[in-house]
């Protein structure tokens, strides 16, 4: 059986240095040699935060010519780790100057407590180490060592993000604006996409779509603080990873909580389309994300028609569109597509009842919309000398026995079966 320091191993990403003295520590303890064991674990502590040092861009506040000298001396091959030791217990306060790392008390006594240990490892011979001390070092560095991050780096931004939506720890209603325009400066370009990927890793459950509580994602905020902080170095990264297909329900997401955002200013076309164009029946909220595409002319021209004839032939029952949202697609010609949608496909010239039944409700909602016409009364015909979907007849039949005058209509046109007939006069 793996060791608790070999399972943490394995589900964390390291140099191969900083592996290799983790697992050192591992194998010395197996053989019962703890203080080996103690040091092992202790350098492979200290060898991550020095790798984290040499990786980032000079901390928040640190100026650059400051962060190339401590960055020299951790490469001291022989005193690295004192070196980094005092970097992770420096105070700003006592210091009165920035520092690289934003570490609690009782984390910089743990660090004092466990140097302590490897110095009394190396020089105090008649000092008793055993498991305990080992394995008291190991559920430190597992605890604690996500949070050694450079303060403005990457994974301090990261840190400063999950922080800052951590009720916990933040007033829910505190602005990320701030935070995001900070990434400008602790970011690289090539980083953001990374950055978001970690954070999109946190979301309970990491569906944004098909859950119940989706649309409260504090990604969405994320996202929507980025499209308005970042600056024209950073800015093409956020778009390029928004194009990528695996993100559209992130950004179908963000776009239903905040439909005043411009999150999609500047997207590849194709992404538009996308989010219009999906398989299957469309939901409110898929068509709320067609509402917010066509009021903010998203969608070209060119492809209007065509993204509404797939609206409608798409459209799921739902009722729980706003007026304001149906008197926008009223504007744009919804009911005409209804039309030439149910006429073309469903009454009177369907042979699918599979297909037909299910769009029942589309029929009855444009019956009491709009009524029957010339056209709708001879599809109706139509459709009881052929072929008569149950479900289709029913709704007509019951919107006939109650509007007499478009009864009438359908009755003028003749040849009616008397079976029908009697169904409407009877309201059955």
């Amino acid at each position: 059986m793996k060791l608790p320091i070999e399972q943490w191993l394995d589900r964390n990403s390291f140099g191969e240095e900083v592996h290799a003295l983790f697992l050192e520590s591992a194998l010395a303890y197996k053989a019962d040699c703890y203080r080996a064991s103690l040091i092992m674990a202790y350098l492979g502590l200290l060898a991550e935060v020095r790798s984290r040092i040499l990786k980032a861009g000079n901390p928040t506040g640190v100026e650059p010519a400051e962060w190339n000298r401590i960055q020299e001396g951790v490469r001291d091959e022989e005193h690295w780790d004192t070196q980094v030791a005092e970097l992770l217990l420096r105070d700003a306060i006592k210091d009165g100057r920035p520092v690289p790392f934003t570490i609690s008390k009782d984390e910089m006594q743990g660090i004092r407590y466990f140097r302590m240990l490897r110095n009394k490892c190396a020089h105090g011979k008649n000092e008793e180490i055993g498991i305990s001390h080992v394995e008291a070092l190991w559920a430190f560095v597992c605890g604690n060592l996500p949070k050694f991050v450079i303060n403005g780096s990457l994974q301090g931004s990261i840190k400063a993000t999950l922080e800052h939506f951590d009720s916990d720890l933040t007033p829910p209603d505190r602005s990320f604006d701030d935070l995001a325009a900070s990434l400008n400066a602790a970011l690289r370009p090539d980083e953001v996409s990374t950055y978001l990927d970690a954070l999109l890793q946190e979301q309970p459950g990491m569906s944004l779509l098909g859950t119940t509580d989706w649309e409260q994602s504090w990604f969405c905020e994320v996202l929507v603080a980025l499209s308005r902080q970042l600056d024209s170095s950073h800015e093409p990264a956020l778009k390029e990873w928004l194009e990528w297909e695996q993100h559209l329900s992130a950004l179908r997401a963000t776009m239903l909580r905040f439909p005043e955002c411009d999150i999609m200013s500047g997207l590849d076309g194709r992404i538009v389309r996308k989010l219009w164009h999906g398989g299957g029946n469309l939901r409110s909220r898929e068509v709320r994300v067609y509402i917010n595409l066509r009021r903010k002319q998203l969608i070209p021209t060119a492809e209007e028609d065509e993204s509404m004839v797939f609206l409608v032939s798409h459209m799921g029952y739902d009722k729980v569109l706003s007026s304001d949202e149906m008197a926008d697609l009223e504007t744009w010609g919804f009911w005409t597509h209804v039309k030439a949608y149910l006429l073309g496909s469903i009454i009177g010239t369907n042979k699918d009842f599979d297909t037909a039944n299910p769009r029942t409700w589309l029929v009855e909602l444009y019956l009491e919309g709009c009524g029957v016409d010339a056209d709708v009364a001879s599809a109706i015909l139509r459709m009881e000398n052929s072929n008569q979907p149950f479900g289709v007849e029913r709704v007509i039949v019951r919107y006939l026995h109650g509007h007499p005058d478009a009864w009438q209509t359908v009755k003028d046109l003749g040849d009616l079966p008397s079976a029908f007939i009697d169904k409407v006069e009877k309201g059955s």
